[in-house]
């Protein structure tokens, strides 16, 4: 583990300790559900991991579990959406009273959001991803859960900052300031570091994406292309 640390270049360790520290950034300053279309990607994931089966895009109990509606209307989250003046009800008060409504939700509370879901129709491979992490912090309160999944999620950002480096490498050769201004590029573009910090699909999308343009990159000539992204795109 610590040959492979000390292999990767010096200019790229400081980019993604920089892209860390971005998606860090964005994850504690963004309520939760307020990425784009965060309520219903996670309750995607949600249905998986509780139930093991996948959302109706057309029909159900509701789009939403009873959790996440009780987060939504409790800590005015709704109303935030789209609206960056508005703000999460988010004082002392406000945190005990979710608590307290957190703790008198019924059994199956996290299990009933079976559907119509708008983007059921979605491959299931990154809610399966996501199931995983959300499996593994079952136990906590909803909004804990939320907040570690999206670091989970954050991995997907650094892992498409450092195939950019390997792509530059291919492209450009090993020349380090080349390689340090492709992947600062993509490191420091704000919409992606912000998406890096929300649930949502388009993470995965993004980063198959740079892994088929690194794999492709590595092909000579005379062959045909070889890309991945073509069936992963079919499963994810």
């Amino acid at each position: 583990m610590r040959k492979a640390i000390r292999r990767v270049p010096s200019p790229l360790a400081l980019i993604l300790i920089l892209a860390v520290l971005q998606t860090l950034a964005w994850n504690v300053a963004l309520p939760a559900f307020q990425g784009p279309d965060e309520s219903t990607h996670f309750a995607y994931v949600q249905h998986v991991a509780e139930t093991g089966t996948i959302p109706s895009p057309t029909a159900g109990s509701g789009p939403l579990s009873s959790e996440i509606e009780a987060a939504m209307q409790t800590l005015n989250l709704r109303p935030l959406i789209g609206d960056l003046g508005a703000r999460p009800a988010w004082g002392p008060a406000d945190l005990q009273l979710w608590r307290a409504a957190e703790r008198a939700l019924p059994k199956g509370a996290r299990a009933n959001a079976s559907g119509p879901n708008p983007i059921a129709s979605n491959p299931p491979l990154y809610y399966a991803l996501m199931a995983v992490p959300y499996r593994l912090f079952v136990w906590l309160p909803l909004l804990k859960r939320i907040f570690l999944m999206r670091l989970f999620g954050g991995l997907l950002y650094l892992a498409t900052v450092a195939l950019t480096w390997l792509i530059a490498g291919e492209v450009f050769g090993r020349v380090r300031w080349k390689q340090m201004l492709a992947a600062g590029a993509v490191a420091l573009e704000p919409q992606l570091a912000f998406m890096s910090a929300t649930i949502n699909a388009d993470n995965l999308l993004i980063a198959t994406q740079f892994a088929d343009r690194d794999l492709q990159s590595h092909q000579v000539d005379d062959e045909p292309p070889l890309t991945i992204f073509a069936w992963v795109a079919k499963i994810q």
